[in-house]
């Protein structure tokens, strides 16, 4: 669309799947739309239904209730995130948040404000968008705004037992001019913090600071809440006071979430941020023995056993059984049944074949060598 001074205004879309409640009606986080500060100071407009979190009809699609968070945003906040249904004694609840770094809970029934949680660092500009409305904002340029375009709370939230797991990232964006329609921010800069709400109240439980940004999401499994950051960690925090309980370096950046089936948490090195960084999908597994990335070309100990099993943990183990290698893999065939030889299980791993990925253009001839060595010398022992 064309606002009247002739600026465009566009987005306001959906970034992530909305939920569902119990009586089907659809809940969904919405973005925000892009409009220069010009436009926002000289033409204010609500901008429905930006910003918002909004509840449909499951069954005709009719609006039912809406909740904008900011109205006339021209910070780039968003109200993006999956909207969560959950209970809170005998109240049904929607939690929702976004990049303008506050938590809100909705009553579900009709969109009201029961509670809403300032988190993150902010400098004085939450009502902006407000103040413009009512012709009141004075704004000085250049303007240094936090939350900024990557701030707030960027990733998905998580609810368990009357509890609310909260990834903010702080990082502040400098807008240049009136008419500049983004701010800038340097991604590298960003500061993290993992929060934990009471349901009920949203009162802050605990609050953990990072020294990065966690783009990853909240993730809850038994006494812990995941989360991974910018700079390539993943981190585990007792739930019942924000300690860290675990963290391990990924070998890339990475702003990938956390999915947990069993005993098995799956994650992503995401994008490179440095030399000698790469893009990797990663399983750790409770009792897992193998190494994270060994390095190309690295040479087998004696008789190929310590690096090779690191090795076919690595690469192999989720696929195939392996008892030497504590392996239990059902899509590949059980090892210890083939009793392979070193000559077949190079040229297998080499070239592929049968459903299996060929692994001769990641894996170097040594590295190969090495888990053939291995798996031919442990199979069926």
């Amino acid at each position: 669309m064309i606002d009247p001074v002739g600026e465009k205004i566009i987005g306001g879309g959906a970034w992530n799947p909305p939920a569902i409640g119990p009586d089907g009606t659809v809940y969904i986080g919405f973005g925000n739309m892009y409009q220069p500060a010009s436009v926002a100071l000289e033409q204010p407009g609500r901008r429905l239904y930006t910003d918002s979190t909004v509840a449909l009809d499951g069954k005709t699609g009719k609006l039912r209730w809406y909740f904008q968070a900011v109205p006339n945003d021209f910070h780039d906040w968003d109200m993006q995130l999956s909207p969560i249904y959950a209970r809170a004694g005998s109240r049904s609840l929607i939690i929702d948040a976004g990049k303008m770094g506050y938590v809100y809970a909705m009553d579900a029934a009709t969109g009201k404000l029961v509670w809403k949680t300032k988190v993150g660092v902010h400098n004085g500009h939450d009502e902006d968008g407000t103040l413009a409305l009512q012709h009141k904002l004075k704004l000085r340029f250049p303007l240094t705004v936090e939350p900024g375009i990557v701030g707030g709370v960027e990733t998905n939230m998580a609810v368990a037992d009357g509890v609310v797991y909260v990834p903010v990232a702080n990082l502040a964006s400098v807008w240049k001019t009136r008419t500049t329609g983004l701010g800038s921010a340097n991604f590298g800069a960003g500061t993290g913090e993992m929060l934990a709400l009471d349901l009920a109240t949203g009162r802050i439980l605990w609050d953990t600071k990072l020294p990065q940004m966690p783009d990853g999401a909240a993730t809850v499994a038994n006494d812990l809440v995941f989360t991974t950051t910018f700079d390539g960690y993943v981190i585990a925090f007792k739930r019942s006071n924000g300690s860290i309980a675990w963290k391990q370096k990924l070998p890339a950046f990475t702003n990938a979430p956390i999915a947990i089936v069993g005993d098995t948490l799956i994650t992503a090195a995401s994008f490179p941020g440095g030399k000698g960084q790469t893009t990797e999908v990663i399983a750790f597994r409770l009792g897992a023995h193998g190494s994270l990335t060994p390095a190309a070309g690295t040479a087998p100990s004696k008789g190929g056993a310590m690096s090779g099993a690191s090795l076919f943990t690595q690469n192999c183990a989720s696929c195939h059984t392996l008892a030497a290698a504590h392996a239990t893999g059902t899509v590949g065939p059980n090892l210890d049944q083939l009793k392979p030889s070193k000559a077949v299980v190079a040229r297998q791993v080499t070239d592929g074949g049968g459903g299996m990925p060929a692994f001769g253009g990641r894996l170097s001839s040594r590295q190969i060598d090495a888990i053939a060595a291995y798996v031919a010398s442990s199979a069926g022992k």
